[in-house]
């Protein structure tokens, strides 16, 4: 995929994802700036849009941060991402035949996290990562705003945690691997030094790589 267009279109972008369409092309996500704020994006290697989220936030300053995107074989679109409003950050979920056009949920609030076939992953600034199992029905089940809070109480849900001892006062993000659900990849940034690293994490082996 040639991204030489979306920097000629935009001067400040960041968090891309790219996932695989059900013909096995490469499509990506990612943020740019708008209006102050960090807005959602999509490119299929040709087009560059906006991603509709369909949400009524009273704060219109909020920022789209850690999109990413699998597809089911019915052509569902699987899209998790976080959503800073207010100085607080929420895990959202959307399932949708449009890329375009989403109509999300809230999870959670939590520092980082995304959502795969597999796996729902939040994670928490200087405390813990949480990898639960996904049930594959967390999209219709998010109906009930209690639901997620009654699914993480139950621990048969819970299948790996981890300390995040340096992401105290730090940006935080985690992603996984399109093809390798198994494997997360952990960044961070400092605040003040600007200072950043990262780490995978085989779930399969419950050890970092």
């Amino acid at each position: 995929m040639n991204i030489d267009k979306i920097t000629q279109t935009y001067y400040n972008t960041h968090m891309p994802f790219i996932y695989y369409n059900l013909d096995n092309m490469p499509n990506l996500l990612f943020t740019r700036m708008h209006n102050d704020y960090w807005k959602m994006c999509h490119f299929d290697g040709t087009d560059i849009n906006d991603i509709n989220l369909n949400l009524d936030i009273n704060d219109g300053r909020y920022y789209h941060c850690q999109p990413t995107c699998y597809m089911t074989k019915r052509g569902i679109y699987c899209v998790s991402f976080c959503i800073q409003v207010n100085g607080k950050i929420y895990l959202y979920y959307s399932e949708s035949k449009d890329i375009l056009n989403l109509h999300p949920k809230i999870v959670c609030e939590c520092a980082c996290g995304c959502i795969n076939k597999d796996y729902i992953v939040v994670g928490y600034l200087s405390q813990y990562m949480y990898i639960y199992k996904n049930t594959q029905r967390l999209y219709k089940n998010l109906t009930d705003p209690l639901f997620f809070d009654q699914y993480i109480k139950d621990s048969n849900n819970l299948l790996y945690s981890i300390k995040l001892n340096r992401f105290d006062n730090n940006f935080a993000r985690v992603d996984y691997i399109p093809g390798e659900n198994n494997k997360l990849l952990v960044s961070w940034t400092e605040s003040y030094t600007m200072k950043h690293g990262s780490f995978l994490l085989d779930l399969t082996n419950k050890k970092r790589i």
